[in-house]
Protein backbone atom coordinates (compact mmCIF):
# COMPACT_ATOMS: atom_id res chain seq x y z
CA UNK A 1 0.00 0.00 0.00
CA UNK A 2 1.46 3.36 -1.04
CA UNK A 3 2.33 5.84 1.69
CA UNK A 4 1.07 9.42 1.63
CA UNK A 5 2.63 12.05 3.89
CA UNK A 6 0.37 14.88 5.05
CA UNK A 7 1.64 18.08 6.62
CA UNK A 8 -0.77 20.40 8.43
CA UNK A 9 -0.28 23.92 9.73
CA UNK A 10 -3.13 24.99 12.02
CA UNK A 11 -3.15 28.61 13.16
CA UNK A 12 -5.59 30.98 14.80
CA UNK A 13 -7.44 31.82 11.59
CA UNK A 14 -6.46 29.21 8.98
CA UNK A 15 -5.54 25.53 8.63
CA UNK A 16 -3.49 24.40 5.63
CA UNK A 17 -2.76 20.82 4.58
CA UNK A 18 -0.45 19.49 1.88
CA UNK A 19 0.15 15.95 0.66
CA UNK A 20 3.41 14.46 -0.57
CA UNK A 21 3.83 11.09 -2.24
CA UNK A 22 6.65 8.63 -1.51
CA UNK A 23 8.90 10.49 -3.96
CA UNK A 24 8.52 13.71 -1.99
CA UNK A 25 6.41 15.40 -4.65
CA UNK A 26 3.63 17.68 -3.48
CA UNK A 27 0.43 16.38 -5.04
CA UNK A 28 -2.36 18.15 -3.14
CA UNK A 29 -3.27 21.14 -0.99
CA UNK A 30 -6.32 22.13 1.06
CA UNK A 31 -7.30 25.05 3.30
CA UNK A 32 -9.91 25.30 6.06
CA UNK A 33 -10.81 27.41 9.10
CA UNK A 34 -9.13 28.02 12.48
CA UNK A 35 -6.84 25.36 13.93
CA UNK A 36 -6.25 26.50 17.50
CA UNK A 37 -6.77 23.37 19.62
CA UNK A 38 -6.97 25.44 22.82
CA UNK A 39 -10.03 27.27 21.50
CA UNK A 40 -11.70 24.01 20.44
CA UNK A 41 -10.11 20.59 20.08
CA UNK A 42 -13.04 19.24 18.05
CA UNK A 43 -13.41 22.42 16.03
CA UNK A 44 -9.73 22.44 15.09
CA UNK A 45 -9.85 18.72 14.24
CA UNK A 46 -12.78 19.44 11.94
CA UNK A 47 -10.63 22.08 10.24
CA UNK A 48 -7.88 19.49 9.82
CA UNK A 49 -10.33 17.00 8.32
CA UNK A 50 -11.72 19.58 5.91
CA UNK A 51 -8.25 20.75 4.81
CA UNK A 52 -7.07 17.14 4.34
CA UNK A 53 -10.20 16.23 2.37
CA UNK A 54 -9.64 19.21 0.09
CA UNK A 55 -6.01 18.19 -0.36
CA UNK A 56 -7.04 14.63 -1.25
CA UNK A 57 -9.52 15.95 -3.80
CA UNK A 58 -6.92 18.24 -5.35
CA UNK A 59 -4.56 15.23 -5.53
CA UNK A 60 -7.30 13.36 -7.41
CA UNK A 61 -7.37 10.61 -4.80
CA UNK A 62 -10.77 8.94 -5.06
CA UNK A 63 -10.47 6.45 -2.19
CA UNK A 64 -8.05 7.30 0.65
CA UNK A 65 -8.54 3.81 2.08
CA UNK A 66 -6.28 2.53 -0.71
CA UNK A 67 -3.36 4.42 0.83
CA UNK A 68 -1.47 4.43 4.10
CA UNK A 69 -1.94 7.94 5.47
CA UNK A 70 0.65 9.50 7.77
CA UNK A 71 0.12 12.99 9.19
CA UNK A 72 2.30 15.57 10.90
CA UNK A 73 0.40 18.35 12.64
CA UNK A 74 1.61 21.74 13.80
CA UNK A 75 -1.28 23.31 15.69
CA UNK A 76 -1.73 26.49 17.69
CA UNK A 77 -2.65 25.89 21.33
CA UNK A 78 -0.43 22.86 22.00
CA UNK A 79 1.07 24.67 24.99
CA UNK A 80 -2.08 23.61 26.89
CA UNK A 81 -1.63 19.91 27.83
CA UNK A 82 -5.35 19.23 28.29
CA UNK A 83 -6.12 20.64 24.83
CA UNK A 84 -3.37 18.52 23.29
CA UNK A 85 -4.67 15.41 25.04
CA UNK A 86 -8.27 16.07 23.97
CA UNK A 87 -7.17 16.58 20.38
CA UNK A 88 -5.19 13.34 20.23
CA UNK A 89 -8.08 11.33 21.71
CA UNK A 90 -10.35 12.14 18.77
CA UNK A 91 -10.68 9.09 16.45
CA UNK A 92 -8.76 9.50 13.20
CA UNK A 93 -7.94 7.48 10.05
CA UNK A 94 -4.18 8.00 10.06
CA UNK A 95 -1.58 5.22 10.34
CA UNK A 96 0.84 7.65 11.99
CA UNK A 97 0.02 10.92 13.74
CA UNK A 98 2.57 13.36 15.20
CA UNK A 99 1.52 16.59 16.91
CA UNK A 100 3.59 19.62 17.86
CA UNK A 101 3.12 23.39 17.80
CA UNK A 102 2.63 25.42 14.65
CA UNK A 103 5.77 27.35 15.61
CA UNK A 104 7.87 24.18 15.76
CA UNK A 105 6.95 22.99 12.27
CA UNK A 106 7.42 26.50 10.91
CA UNK A 107 10.92 26.65 12.39
CA UNK A 108 11.81 23.25 10.94
CA UNK A 109 10.48 24.24 7.55
CA UNK A 110 11.96 27.69 7.07
CA UNK A 111 15.49 26.48 7.79
CA UNK A 112 15.11 23.16 5.97
CA UNK A 113 15.69 21.22 9.18
CA UNK A 114 18.90 23.16 10.00
CA UNK A 115 19.63 25.36 13.03
CA UNK A 116 17.72 28.63 13.06
CA UNK A 117 15.04 30.78 14.64
CA UNK A 118 11.66 32.15 13.69
CA UNK A 119 9.32 34.81 14.96
CA UNK A 120 5.74 34.32 13.86
CA UNK A 121 3.77 37.56 13.78
CA UNK A 122 0.33 36.41 12.75
CA UNK A 123 -2.82 36.16 14.84
CA UNK A 124 -0.46 35.66 17.78
CA UNK A 125 3.28 36.11 18.30
CA UNK A 126 5.81 33.46 19.23
CA UNK A 127 9.56 33.09 18.87
CA UNK A 128 11.26 29.72 18.58
CA UNK A 129 14.71 28.44 17.74
CA UNK A 130 16.14 25.01 17.10
CA UNK A 131 19.84 24.47 17.69
CA UNK A 132 21.21 20.93 17.38
CA UNK A 133 17.73 19.52 18.14
CA UNK A 134 17.45 21.66 21.28
CA UNK A 135 14.32 23.80 21.20
CA UNK A 136 13.79 27.07 23.03
CA UNK A 137 10.95 29.54 22.75
CA UNK A 138 9.70 32.89 23.92
CA UNK A 139 6.13 34.17 24.05
CA UNK A 140 3.15 32.56 22.41
CA UNK A 141 1.29 31.68 25.61
CA UNK A 142 -2.10 32.64 24.22
CA UNK A 143 -4.32 35.65 23.75
CA UNK A 144 -5.17 37.91 25.56
CA UNK A 145 -2.60 37.36 28.33
CA UNK A 146 0.28 36.95 25.84
CA UNK A 147 0.84 37.28 22.07
CA UNK A 148 1.33 41.05 22.20
CA UNK A 149 2.13 42.50 18.80
CA UNK A 150 0.08 40.02 16.79
CA UNK A 151 -3.13 40.44 14.84
CA UNK A 152 -5.41 39.57 17.77
CA UNK A 153 -3.61 42.07 20.00
CA UNK A 154 -3.87 44.72 17.28
CA UNK A 155 -7.59 44.04 16.93
CA UNK A 156 -8.08 44.31 20.69
CA UNK A 157 -6.12 47.59 20.85
CA UNK A 158 -8.20 48.96 17.98
CA UNK A 159 -11.36 48.06 19.87
CA UNK A 160 -10.13 49.68 23.07
CA UNK A 161 -9.19 52.91 21.30
CA UNK A 162 -12.47 53.00 19.39
CA UNK A 163 -14.47 52.73 22.62
CA UNK A 164 -12.40 55.62 23.99
CA UNK A 165 -13.00 57.71 20.87
CA UNK A 166 -16.74 57.04 21.11
CA UNK A 167 -16.71 58.25 24.71
CA UNK A 168 -14.60 61.28 23.83
CA UNK A 169 -11.42 60.30 25.69
CA UNK A 170 -9.30 60.34 22.51
CA UNK A 171 -9.67 61.82 19.03
CA UNK A 172 -11.05 59.86 16.11
CA UNK A 173 -8.50 58.71 13.52
CA UNK A 174 -9.04 56.97 10.16
CA UNK A 175 -8.32 53.58 11.77
CA UNK A 176 -10.81 54.08 14.58
CA UNK A 177 -13.45 55.41 12.20
CA UNK A 178 -12.99 52.28 10.08
CA UNK A 179 -13.44 50.06 13.14
CA UNK A 180 -16.67 51.83 14.07
CA UNK A 181 -17.88 51.64 10.46
CA UNK A 182 -17.11 47.91 10.52
CA UNK A 183 -19.86 47.62 13.15
CA UNK A 184 -22.20 49.91 11.15
CA UNK A 185 -21.63 52.71 13.67
CA UNK A 186 -23.58 50.69 16.23
CA UNK A 187 -21.94 50.84 19.66
CA UNK A 188 -24.22 48.09 20.96
CA UNK A 189 -23.16 45.73 18.15
CA UNK A 190 -19.54 46.54 18.86
CA UNK A 191 -20.00 45.93 22.60
CA UNK A 192 -21.74 42.62 21.94
CA UNK A 193 -18.90 41.51 19.66
CA UNK A 194 -16.23 42.50 22.17
CA UNK A 195 -17.82 40.51 24.97
CA UNK A 196 -19.00 37.50 22.96
CA UNK A 197 -15.60 37.13 21.30
CA UNK A 198 -13.51 37.41 24.47
CA UNK A 199 -10.35 35.27 24.39
CA UNK A 200 -11.03 34.12 20.80
CA UNK A 201 -7.93 35.28 18.96
CA UNK A 202 -9.25 34.71 15.44
CA UNK A 203 -12.21 37.04 15.98
CA UNK A 204 -10.02 39.94 17.03
CA UNK A 205 -7.30 39.05 14.52
CA UNK A 206 -9.70 39.63 11.65
CA UNK A 207 -9.85 43.31 12.65
CA UNK A 208 -6.12 43.81 12.10
CA UNK A 209 -6.66 44.36 8.37
CA UNK A 210 -8.29 47.68 9.31
CA UNK A 211 -4.97 48.89 10.72
CA UNK A 212 -3.19 47.93 7.49
CA UNK A 213 -5.74 49.86 5.44
CA UNK A 214 -5.31 52.93 7.66
CA UNK A 215 -1.57 53.03 6.95
CA UNK A 216 -2.36 54.23 3.42
CA UNK A 217 -4.10 57.23 4.99
CA UNK A 218 -1.03 58.09 7.09
CA UNK A 219 -2.91 57.49 10.31
CA UNK A 220 -0.52 58.32 13.19
CA UNK A 221 -2.36 55.96 15.55
CA UNK A 222 -1.85 53.06 13.11
CA UNK A 223 1.86 53.82 12.88
CA UNK A 224 2.23 54.10 16.66
CA UNK A 225 0.45 50.79 17.14
CA UNK A 226 2.77 49.06 14.65
CA UNK A 227 5.80 50.55 16.41
CA UNK A 228 4.49 49.19 19.71
CA UNK A 229 3.97 45.79 18.08
CA UNK A 230 7.56 45.90 16.79
CA UNK A 231 8.80 46.63 20.31
CA UNK A 232 7.19 43.41 21.54
CA UNK A 233 8.78 41.49 18.67
CA UNK A 234 12.18 42.97 19.55
CA UNK A 235 11.69 41.73 23.11
CA UNK A 236 10.95 38.23 21.78
CA UNK A 237 14.21 38.27 19.82
CA UNK A 238 16.18 39.50 22.84
CA UNK A 239 14.73 36.67 24.93
CA UNK A 240 15.67 34.08 22.29
CA UNK A 241 19.18 35.50 21.94
CA UNK A 242 19.80 35.07 25.66
CA UNK A 243 19.08 31.35 25.31
CA UNK A 244 21.85 30.61 22.80
CA UNK A 245 25.53 31.48 22.44
CA UNK A 246 25.30 31.31 18.66
CA UNK A 247 23.97 34.02 16.39
CA UNK A 248 21.25 32.14 14.56
CA UNK A 249 19.53 33.15 11.33
CA UNK A 250 15.94 34.24 11.86
CA UNK A 251 12.94 34.18 9.58
CA UNK A 252 9.89 36.37 10.13
CA UNK A 253 6.56 34.74 9.38
CA UNK A 254 2.90 35.70 9.55
CA UNK A 255 0.66 38.22 7.87
CA UNK A 256 1.62 41.09 10.19
CA UNK A 257 5.38 40.57 9.79
CA UNK A 258 5.92 42.74 6.64
CA UNK A 259 4.26 45.72 8.31
CA UNK A 260 6.19 45.38 11.57
CA UNK A 261 9.62 44.70 10.01
CA UNK A 262 10.51 48.35 9.21
CA UNK A 263 10.33 49.19 12.93
CA UNK A 264 12.52 46.35 14.22
CA UNK A 265 16.00 46.88 15.66
CA UNK A 266 19.01 46.79 13.34
CA UNK A 267 20.37 43.81 15.29
CA UNK A 268 17.31 41.72 14.51
CA UNK A 269 17.14 42.90 10.90
CA UNK A 270 20.74 41.78 10.34
CA UNK A 271 19.75 38.17 11.17
CA UNK A 272 16.68 37.94 8.95
CA UNK A 273 16.84 35.36 6.15
CA UNK A 274 14.25 34.09 3.63
CA UNK A 275 12.53 30.79 4.27
CA UNK A 276 13.49 27.56 2.53
CA UNK A 277 10.25 25.64 3.06
CA UNK A 278 6.79 26.47 4.37
CA UNK A 279 5.21 25.28 7.62
CA UNK A 280 3.26 22.29 6.20
CA UNK A 281 6.50 21.07 4.63
CA UNK A 282 8.09 21.45 8.06
CA UNK A 283 5.31 19.25 9.46
CA UNK A 284 6.24 16.56 6.96
CA UNK A 285 9.92 16.87 7.97
CA UNK A 286 8.84 16.36 11.59
CA UNK A 287 6.72 13.37 10.58
CA UNK A 288 9.49 11.71 8.57
CA UNK A 289 11.99 12.25 11.40
CA UNK A 290 9.55 10.58 13.79
CA UNK A 291 9.18 7.65 11.39
CA UNK A 292 12.94 7.30 11.00
CA UNK A 293 12.83 8.09 7.29
CA UNK A 294 15.25 11.02 7.65
CA UNK A 295 17.74 12.05 10.35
Amino acid sequence: MENLFIGVDGGGTKTEAIIQNESGQRIGRGVAGPGNIKTSAHGSFQSVQTAVQQALISADIQDPHNYSLHIGLGMAGTEVPSAKSSFLQIPHPFRTIVLNSDAYIACLGVHGGQNGAIIIIGTGVIGMQIENDEVSRAGGYGFPHSDEGGGAWIGLELMRATFKAYDGYVSWTPALEKVFAHFNHDIQAMTTFANASAAKPGSFGELSHILIQALDEHDPFATELLMEAANYVNQIWDALSRKTKTKLPCCLLGGIAPFVQPYLTARLKSCIVPRKMNAPEGAILMLKKHMGLIT
